[in-house]
């Protein structure tokens, strides 16, 4: 079963040197997670399309950087204010790009033949 990113992946992504490894894993972990419900994708392409990629980074981040879901953060004189609609936007997107079983049937089915009794 392939990744949707390594490590460094992320590292790269926040720009940021060193990060804390067991976070990078659970932030992983939840973007997998996040992807897995709103894709219903039982095991990842691979290679991992660029959307599923580039979704999978951005939720990890999320994650990473705000595992509370916070509007806004403020220590000091330094505050911070996070876009909490975006991890929504994403999992709608997915959703969207891969139509799940709850939507209606997988497969092609015959025409009727209105012979049959």
């Amino acid at each position: 079963m392939a990744d949707l990113f390594t490590p460094a992946d992320l590292e790269k992504y926040l720009r940021q040197g060193a990060l804390d490894a067991e976070s990078v894993e659970v932030a992983r972990r939840v973007a997998s997670g996040w992807l897995r419900s709103a894709t219903q994708l039982s095991d990842w392409p691979d290679p991992i399309p660029d959307d599923l990629f580039g979704w999978g980074l951005e939720l990890a981040a999320i994650a990473y950087n705000n595992p509370e879901g916070l509007a806004s953060d403020a220590v000091g004189a330094t505050s911070s204010t996070w876009e909490r609609g975006r991890r929504a936007e994403i999992l709608q997107a997915a959703r969207e790009a891969y139509p799940t079983a709850t939507k209606g049937p997988l497969f092609s089915f015959p025409e009727w033949d209105w012979s049959w009794r």
